[in-house]
């Protein structure tokens, strides 16, 4: 899967995924639960791609909990249906907060 987004988006997915976790670093609770790390990649994850990742999330069979949707609803990115709807070459300098 982590691969699989790497191809998709693009060799600057990660470095820019990895930055926005170092601008808004996860609190101690959510460091602690598993379940709210993996909401919040998704989510994290679609804020820096710029698309609503969660059909490519449910297809590896990860479950997105209603808070995670409804906050994706109010981004409202294009949901994700092919690596054709990924702009590979934007760079994104400044993200959304969740």
């Amino acid at each position: 899967m982590f691969d699989h987004l790497r191809q998709l988006l693009g060799e600057s997915f990660y470095p820019d995924l990895h930055r926005y976790y170092r601008e808004y670093p996860l609190n101690g609770n959510e460091l602690k639960d598993e379940g709210i790390q993996l909401q919040k990649f998704v989510l994290r994850s679609s804020i820096v791609s710029r698309t609503d990742l969660s059909p490519f999330f449910k297809k590896w069979g990860i479950e997105i909990d209603q808070e995670t949707k409804n906050k994706l609803s109010k981004l409202s990115f294009p949901k994700f249906a092919s690596y054709l709807d990924v702009n590979k070459n934007e760079e994104f300098l400044n993200f959304p907060n969740e």
